[in-house]
């Protein structure tokens, strides 16, 4: 019997079926091995009173289809000898078994040898075994009462084996020598119906290098079954090999999972035929030894998988490739070149990204500084940097030739008086019958002809409010598509991540939806240092004011910083004291009902809290769908606000606390204490503005 061991075999094509690791096993194409085999199947007798069978020739075909096939068993077809029939002579049995293989086969080649058809035993003392019977296999040709002459011996398969210098034998036999008139054996007056098949006539036939498997056990018939249109024994040895014999899913198919599945399905099928089969195995074969691979569903799932990742890289869309390839990857973990190729696309995006950025940097700097300068008006330049913060996907018709007379106007294509032009050009088409200001995806048209000398705008940015400057770029990745809605088109859940000690992408890669409102633009870095020196003046003197009013000054940063946070502008302010605030109250309203039921007696305080701060925080966030309260990040730091003030403060964790008018309740001087680091927020940015304003 085989012995497993833990290797597992290299994948003939890594492209189709994906890589095994482990050293090669005995696969046809496995550098220095080989695989031959002969198969035997006889239904039809030229002796009248040797009874013909139905599916001998079926079971021979069926395993050669099966032996032979590219997909499955990867035997070279010139390697097989197929003998159905007439072809089945005793001549040609022995040529092939006792000539051809011996020729043929070497020392690290395996040999399959399968045989259906009658098997017959003849009493003759003079062969030594306990029995005293002598096994046949019977040709087509074979003579009823002379088969010492005219069959082919057991003996004489057994020194056929022998001749092989293959340590890798197997033979299948389909047949059976109970001495009964039935199955795949008859009756002869000189038999007397006993155990014919014994184990000291197997163990003769196997040993080490040589395995054998019959279809049944001593005194059983090996049935052939109408329905299945095949030996019993056959058809699931066929079965197996197909691939319901890879007991284990790894793609790849036995000796050992082959013989137990067959075992299995033969005993119980026989059963149900009110017969009984119980194939035995014999013999032991060095390592183990696959005698077919097949592509399971997750092959075929990676396979496929492979193929549109190809496609779309060639294509160019390399965040759909990353996104299959990183789903081939999960399929198949040992696919190598899949992940190298998640490596190589996640760089490639990286790289675009980058000078993405870097060019919308240059850009956002050629606009403000013209918009400083005066040559370019405000609202020209907050339309502008709008369209130059979406992704491309987002823009509409006309943000899309906005941005296409941006970039010209950055190269130095065209000039600040002809950008203008062309602009008001684009907004006159689109405000015309039949213009659809919204639609997405249309191509900008020629710049107007104006001369490049024409006078500039004389609009100035100290006639109108100021303008917020430009944030400063963010650097951000491409981000990732749950792995699972691959091929279904749905959207992104995460960001890029490490795996396996190398930089690649659990999920799969989708471009990031940028929604930023027209009025929101980026600060070039040499105008940060305006209003770092706002903040850091107005921060000194909130220092004072928090002080003297005994307010905690870490809630009012935590608002100031949210102000900024949330935009820095007149809207970012109201979203600040009414989110911060209402997280404030919900924070307060938890810490009454915990303080109001004693369930911590029961549950414990942990669980207790837990369960109130996790239904408050859900009420806070769905609370969101209301534009009032739709600022989640100010809602929580208010909410985290409150408990702080609460573990920090000593007593103040009471209900007569919580319920004063007074800034010992948390609510109080909490909620008072974010909405005047709010009004800081939004002083440091106007006073951050005039500063810069100075500068110009």
């Amino acid at each position: 019997m085989d012995q497993p061991r833990d290797t597992r075999v290299h994948a003939p094509n890594p492209d189709a079926l994906g890589q095994v690791a482990g050293p090669p096993s005995d696969l046809s194409d496995a550098p220095g091995r080989s695989r031959h085999a002969v198969i035997i199947g006889i239904d039809r007798y030229e002796d009248d009173r040797i009874p013909n069978l139905r599916f001998a020739r079926a079971d021979a075909e069926a395993i050669y289809q099966v032996l032979t096939d590219p997909s499955l068993g990867r035997f070279p077809p010139k390697n097989v000898a197929l003998l159905v029939d007439e072809q089945a002579t005793e001549r040609k049995i022995r040529s092939a078994l006792g000539t051809e293989l011996p020729r043929r086969a070497g020392r690290e080649d395996t040999v399959f040898v399968y045989y259906a058809g009658h098997g017959a035993p003849v009493i003759d003392q003079r062969v030594g075994s306990r029995d005293g019977m002598e096994k046949y296999l019977v040709p087509t040709d074979a003579i009823l009462d002379d088969l010492r002459s005219t069959a082919i011996p057991m003996e004489a398969v057994q020194k056929f084996f022998s001749w092989l210098e293959s340590s890798q034998v197997l033979f299948f036999i389909d047949s059976c020598y109970s001495g009964v008139a039935s199955g795949r054996t008859f009756e002869r007056p000189d038999y007397q119906p006993r155990a014919a098949l014994t184990d000291e006539f197997l163990d003769h036939l196997s040993g080490e290098g040589r395995l054998v498997v019959t279809a049944c056990d001593v005194n059983e018939v090996s049935l052939e079954a109408a329905d299945l249109g095949h030996g019993l024994f056959t058809y699931y040895l066929m079965e197996g090999l197909k691939g319901k014999g890879d007991l284990n899913g790894d793609g790849l198919v036995t000796v050992q999972e082959l013989y137990e599945y067959v075992h299995e399905n033969v005993s119980q099928r026989a059963r149900k035929l009110n017969g009984s089969m119980h194939p035995i195995q014999k013999g032991s074969l060095r390592g183990r030894v696959v005698l077919t691979r097949y592509e399971t569903e997750t092959q075929r799932q990676a396979r496929t998988l492979r193929a549109e990742a190809e496609g779309r890289e060639r294509a160019g869309e390399l965040v759909r490739a990353l996104a299959l390839w990183i789903r081939v990857t999960q399929l198949d973990p040992a696919d190598q070149p899949a992940r190298q190729w998640v490596e190589e696309i996640r760089r490639r995006l990286e790289d675009e990204e980058r000078v993405r950025q870097e060019r919308r940097g240059r850009i956002e700097t050629t606009l403000y500084s013209l918009y400083r300068g005066g040559e370019l008006p405000k609202d020209e330049y907050i339309v502008a940097m709008g369209a130059v913060s979406k992704q491309p996907e987002t823009l509409t018709d006309l943000e899309g030739e906005v941005r296409h007379f941006v970039e010209l106007l950055t190269d130095g294509e065209i000039s600040t008086p002809l950008y203008i032009a062309s602009i008001k050009q684009a907004r006159k088409q689109r405000a015309s019958p039949g213009g659809d200001p919204k639609a997405p995806g249309g191509r900008a048209p020629t710049p107007p002809q104006i001369r490049a000398d024409a006078p500039a705008p004389t609009a100035s940015p100290t006639e109108s409010s100021p303008v917020p400057p430009p944030a400063p770029v963010a650097q951000t990745s491409p981000d990732q598509v749950d792995s699972s809605k691959v091929g279904e088109g749905k959207g992104l859940v995460s960001p890029l991540k490490k795996v396996g000690g190398g930089t690649a992408l659990a999920g799969a890669v989708q471009q990031v939806e940028r929604t930023t409102s027209p009025g929101t633009v980026r600060l070039p870095e040499y105008k940060l240092g305006r209003l770092s020196v706002s903040i850091g003046l107005l921060g000194g003197i909130a220092t004072i004011v928090y002080v003297k009013l005994g307010l905690p000054i870490w809630a009012g940063f935590i608002a100031w910083a949210c102000f900024f946070h949330s935009g820095g502008d007149g809207n970012a302010l109201k979203n600040t004291i009414v989110g911060n605030a209402f997280g404030a109250f919900w924070a307060w309203v938890a810490a009454l009902i915990i303080l109001s039921f004693p369930m911590a007696d029961y549950l414990g305080l942990p669980v207790w809290v837990g369960i109130v701060v996790g239904i408050t925080v859900l009420v806070l966030c769905l609370a969101a769908h209301i534009n009032a309260f739709s600022s989640i990040p100010a809602s929580v730091y208010g909410y985290a606000a409150i408990f702080a003030f609460l573990l920090q403060t000593a007593d103040s964790m009471t209900k007569e606390k919580l319920m004063s008018a007074s800034l010992a309740n948390a609510l109080v001087c909490v909620t008072l204490s974010m909405a005047i680091g709010a009004v800081f927020g939004i002083a440091s940015s106007k006073l951050g503005g005039a500063l810069t304003a100075a500068a110009a």
